[in-house]
């Protein structure tokens, strides 16, 4: 009954000739791939209780362990995008997926050790990175919360956090989700979580690219590569990969169980298309912004 209901709405999206790929691609090596949900716009009952029925009891009951109905939601629609991407890419069943994780906490799938993911939410989104062969990091970020910029003291290295308090009041906010949301892409992808102190290393960030530099050697890693995409107003999302060779960061828009699309307005499209409350949006070209690696 549900998967009859969502083909109906599928080919509905079809007939208005919004273009949506049926599956998301497979990463190749050498490849990161991202995808954005705007979770706070999925509100369709078929989707919710498919997502629902692909989670393991464990997820269910860690979703609605959350106090706020929208934690509760973003939690669910989370668990069920990287189930949905891991499942559609590896030819598998969503179901049979068992995730383990390692001492720090970060989830592995044992029986896929070449395929590596990492899974990042916050107010409304969420971002899943797939990367084969290579330890994949992402955050997402939304730059328009209340945040109070002293704790760069806190938590960056000296020069980043001097940088900050000495940018221009128009600057700053920018400059601190920049920084902030690689170390978390970082420190995701090498899974080791804050036992990394977060003042242990520091990011360049230019026009020409973004360098990672460590405390205890005073040198950078070339082999670490890093990509910053802002996919609407007010969101920032930044990934990491450690690999020998230049990677290829490639970014989509995605609705779990419906499809995947080149950017975050086709899939909202998407959703107004099945029939899911959305509102329009202007939606900033994305920016890519890579130490050493070819811009998409």
């Amino acid at each position: 009954m549900v998967v009859s209901f969502l083909n109906l709405r599928i080919r509905k999206i079809k007939e208005q000739q919004v273009s949506v790929m049926k599956k998301p691609p497979s990463p190749d090596s050498g490849h990161v791939y991202v995808y954005y949900t705007r979770a706070d716009r999925i509100s369709d009952p078929c989707l919710l209780e498919e997502y629902r029925a692909c989670l393991s009891p464990s997820e269910i009951r860690k979703a609605d362990r959350y106090m706020k109905q929208s934690d509760r939601h973003l939690s669910l629609v989370s668990r069920a995008l990287l189930r949905y991407l891991i499942a559609e890419t590896t030819r598998q069943d969503p179901r049979s997926l068992n995730f383990s994780v390692n001492e720090h906490g970060k989830p592995f799938l044992a029986e896929l050790p070449d395929m590596h993911f990492n899974l990042s939410h916050s107010h409304g989104v969420a971002v899943c990175a797939l990367c084969r062969n290579a330890a994949v990091g992402v955050d997402v970020e939304d730059v328009g919360r209340h945040t109070d910029f002293s704790i760069a003291k806190r938590f960056f290295s000296s020069c980043e956090a001097a940088l900050v308090s000495q940018a221009p009041e128009a600057e700053k906010r920018k400059l601190f989700f920049d920084i902030w949301t690689l170390k978390e892409a970082y420190i995701k992808a090498v899974g080791k979580g804050l036992s990394i102190p977060l003042n242990s290393f520091s990011f360049n960030v230019n026009e020409t690219g973004i360098q990672i530099t460590f405390r205890d050697t005073g040198r950078a890693d070339p082999m670490w590569q890093f990509f910053q995409w802002r996919p609407e107003p007010g969101k920032i999302v930044a990934a990491a990969v450690r690999y020998a060779s230049p990677i290829v960061f490639k970014h989509f828009g995605c609705v779990p169980f419906v499809g995947i699309a080149p950017n975050p307005l086709i899939s909202r499209i998407c959703l107004h298309a099945i029939g899911l409350d959305i509102e329009s949006e202007s939606i900033d070209r994305s920016r890519s912004n890579v130490y050493g690696l070819k811009k998409i």
